[in-house]
C-alpha cells in the first residue's frame, strides 16, 4: 500500500486558482481484523497521473519492518490508449533504509518508481501488508495532496464479531454502511468527488481539514506486550508496564549524584545540576529496533554507551531522580514546532516523542532529556502548547503544556546605524532573543558556518548588503537567552533625493519575517504570540538638518499593537523606538481581512522615512 501522508484542506476553499496533477478514479483500502491480534491491509488503486507535478502518485513508497511486512506489490501502466505499457512487482523495487540518519534501526523502505512519463497515463496499485503485531490502524486520509482529485475511495473494515473498536469520521466523511455475513461484519466509508484544492499555509492545518477516517482498536499487541486504549490511564499503564525495572544506575553515577545533592541549595537546584550532568553526560540517537519505539533501553546501557534515543534518555533521568527521591513522569507528545495537536477524545496513540516532567508542588520543571543545549525548563517550539499524556501509574492524562506570551517569545535589538552622503550605511546590532525566538540556538550550534550565513542574511530584508561581523553566546547558563552580534555595510539603505536624504524609519526587519498569510485563500496563523522591540540610534552627516521627523505611531487592534517614537538624541542623532506585540490566532474570512488590514498598516509604517535636508 502507498501510505499516504496527506496534507490536504476542505474542499469548501477550492477556487478557480486549484490546479490537479492526478485523479483518483477508484481506491480501495481493506483492513481485516481476522482474529485478535491479527491484522491486514488490502489496498486497491487507480490513479491517472496528468502531468510531472502528479508523478509522485505513480511512485510506490512504503516501509517495512519486524512488525509490518509488504507481501505483495503489483504496479501496472496504462497508457492514455489504454494500452498496459508496464508491469513490476516486489522484485523490481528499489530496498534501502528508512532513513539514513538512524543510527540503530530495523525498518527498510521500499521504492518502486515505474521510469514512465508520457502523459497522461494512469497507474493501477495493488498491495498487501501483513502486521505480526500492531498498536493502532493507520489513519485513512483519501485525498493525496492539494492538487490530486479523488473521484471515489473507499475504507473497509472487515473484523470478526466481538472486535472492540472506535471509529471517527472527520471533516465531513458520512457514517459507513454496514453489511454481515456468518463470520466477518464489514463496514464501508465512501468519499467520492473531491475537487483538488489550494495550497495552504502549513502541513498542520493543511491535515487538519482534511476528510479522514480513525479507526482505533481497543486492545492492541506490540510484540506480545499487550495493552488497551480503553481509556487515557490504560494505555498509559501499558507504558509504564513496558519500561518498568529498567532504572538501574552504576555506583559511579550514584555517587556523583551524592555530591551534587550535597552542593545543590535546592530541589529546583538539584533537578537542574541533575539534567546538566545528564546534557554533559549523553548525546541522542534514534533506535527503532523491534519494539524500541516504545521500549526504553536500560539506564545502565545508556550510561556504558552515552547515548540514547528519547525514551533511554528520559528514563535515564528519571532513573537518576528517583535515586535521589525525587518523582517524575514521563510525558508523551505529538512534537514539532508544527505538529499536530492530540485529539484527547479518543485514546490512541497519537505521539512521536517523549520527555520527562519533575513537579515541584505548583510548579513543574521540564525536561528536554534529547538535547544538549535546551536549560531546564524550556520547551521551545518542539513541545509547548499542546495536549500531552502525563504518564503517572493508574492515573495518566490529558494536560496541556504551558504556551509562551508575548512577552516571554521576545527579539530585543540595539543597533547603530551611521549613514554617510550616498546614504550607505554601516550597522551594527545586538539581537537578544528569549522564548520561542531561542529555538535559533539549535541552528547556531548545528550548522555548518556557510548555512549559518545564509541563515544570517535570510533574516534581513536590506535590498545590498554584506555581514563583516557575526557572533553568537548564551551569557546566562541554563537560561533561554541568545545574543546575536552583527556588524554590516548596506548600501543605499537611505535614498539621496534632491540635496535631501531619506531614512527608512524601520531599520531592522520587516514584521513580514514573522507572519505568513495566504491572501489569496484568506487565511493565516500567528502559532505564538511574539514580541519584538527595536531601539536605532542613526548617526547622519553633520551638514544635514532634520526637515521632517514622522509624528509618534500607535496602532491599537484585536491582533497586537505597534508603538513607534523618533527623537533627536544629539546633534546629527535620532533615537527611532519601536515596539511590536502580535497575538496569537488563527484567522479566517472576514477575520483575516481584520487581520490583513492590521498588517497592512504596520508595512506602511516600515515605509516611514525621517527626512533630512542638507545645509549646503
Amino acid at each position: 500500500m502507498r501510505i499516504l501522508l496527506v496534507i490536504a484542506i476542505l474542499w469548501c476553499y477550492q477556487n478557480a486558482f486549484s490546479k490537479t496533477s492526478a485523479i483518483i478514479e477508484d481506491q480501495k483500502t481493506i483492513y481485516h481484523v481476522r482474529s485478535r491480534g491479527s491484522f491486514a491491509i488490502s489496498e486497491y488503486s487507480r490513479i491517472k497521473i496528468l502531468d510531472e507535478n502528479g508523478y509522485d502518485y505513480a511512485v510506490f513508497h512504503d516501509y517495512y519492518d519486524k512488525f509490518r511486512r509488504i507481501t505483495s506489490v503489483k504496479l501496472t501502466i496504462i497508457d492514455a490508449a489504454g494500452n498496459r505499457v508496464k508491469r513490476l512487482n516486489r522484485g523490481d523495487a528499489l530496498d534501502v533504509m528508512f532513513n539514513d540518519s538512524y543510527e540503530l534501526g530495523d525498518s527498510r523502505r521500499l521504492i518502486l518508481d515505474p521510469k514512465y512519463r508520457n502523459f497522461p497515463f494512469t497507474v493501477e496499485l495493488e498491495v498487501e501488508i501483513d502486521y505480526a503485531t500492531f498498536l493502532d490502524f493507520p489513519l485513512w486520509v483519501p485525498r493525496a495532496g492539494n492538487d490530486v482529485e479523488v473521484k471515489s475511495a473507499q475504507l473497509i473494515l472487515e473484523h470478526y464479531y466481538g472486535f472492540e473498536f472506535r471509529s471517527e469520521q472527520i471533516n465531513g466523511i458520512g457514517e459507513p454502511t454496514v453489511g454481515f455475513d456468518k463470520n466477518v461484519k464489514t463496514l464501508t466509508w465512501t468519499v467520492t468527488n473531491l475537487p483538488a484544492i489550494p495550497e495552504t499555509l502549513n502541513a498542520r492545518l493543511f491535515f487538519d481539514e482534511q476528510p479522514q477516517v480513525k479507526v482505533t482498536p481497543i486492545e492492541f499487541n506490540l510484540d506480545n506486550q499487550w495493552g488497551s486504549f480503553r481509556t487515557w490511564a490504560s494505555f498509559g499503564e501499558w507504558f509504564l508496564r513496558l519500561n518498568n525495572g529498567r532504572d538501574k544506575i552504576s555506583p559511579e553515577t550514584i555517587k556523583v549524584l551524592n555530591e551534587l545533592k550535597s552542593s545543590a541549595g535546592s530541589q529546583h537546584e538539584l533537578v537542574r545540576s541533575v539534567y546538566e550532568y545528564m546534557q554533559k553526560k549523553t548525546r541522542y540517537i534514534s533506535i527503532q529496533l523491534g519494539i524500541g519505539g516504545f521500549q526504553s533501553i536500560p539506564a545502565d546501557e545508556v550510561e556504558r554507551l552515552g547515548y540514547g534515543d528519547c525514551k533511554a534518555l528520559t528514563n535515564y533521568m528519571m532513573a537518576m531522580l528517583k535515586q535521589l527521591d525525587i518523582k517524575s513522569n514521563y510525558v508523551l507528545v505529538q512534537a514539532g514546532g508544527n505538529a499536530r495537536d492530540v485529539s484527547f477524545g479518543t485514546p490512541s496513540n497519537q505521539f512521536n516523542h517523549v520527555f520527562l516532567a519533575v513537579p515541584m508542588g505548583k510548579d513543574t520543571i521540564w525536561l528536554e532529556c534529547t538535547s544538549q543545549q535546551s536549560p531546564a525548563s524550556y520547551l521551545g517550539t518542539f513541545t509547548d502548547d499542546r495536549h500531552v499524556l502525563w504518564v503517572d501509574e493508574n492515573k495518566s492524562k490529558i494536560i496541556r503544556t504551558p504556551a509562551y506570551k508575548a512577552d516571554e517569545n521576545k527579539r530585543l535589538t540595539s543597533a547603530i546605524a551611521n549613514f554617510d552622503e550616498a546614504g550607505d550605511a554601516k550597522i551594527t546590532l545586538d539581537v537578544k532573543e528569549t522564548g520561542a525566538f531561542y529555538n535559533n540556538i539549535m541552528a547556531y550550534q548545528h550548522l555548518t558556518k556557510s548555512r549559518q550565513e545564509a541563515y544570517n542574511y535570510s533574516k534581513f530584508n536590506y535590498k545590498d548588503f554584506t555581514i563583516t561581523r557575526f557572533d553568537f553566546t548564551t551569557p546566562a547558563p541554563g537560561e533561554p537567552l541568545l545574543q546575536l552580534s552583527y556588524e554590516m555595510n548596506v548600501q543605499g539603505l537611505a535614498k539621496s533625493v534632491g540635496g535631501k536624504l531619506l531614512v527608512p524609519a524601520n531599520l531592522v526587519a520587516s514584521i513580514e519575517n514573522e507572519i505568513t498569510y495566504d491572501v489569496q485563500n484568506k487565511k493565516t496563523e500567528v502559532r505564538r504570540a511574539f514580541t519584538i522591540e527595536d531601539n536605532v540610534i542613526v548617526s547622519v552627516p553633520e551638514n544635514y538638518w532634520a526637515d521632517g521627523i514622522p509624528l509618534p505611531v500607535s496602532e491599537k487592534s484585536q491582533f497586537g499593537t505597534l508603538d513607534i517614537t523618533i527623537t533627536a538624541h544629539q546633534t546629527n542623532q535620532f533615537r527611532i523606538s519601536r515596539k511590536l506585540v502580535v497575538k496569537k490566532g488563527l484567522y479566517r474570512g472576514e477575520q483575516f481581512d481584520k487581520f490583513y488590514e492590521f498588517v497592512r498598516k504596520l508595512k506602511s509604517q516600515e515605509q516611514t522615512k525621517i527626512v533630512l535636508q542638507s545645509k549646503t
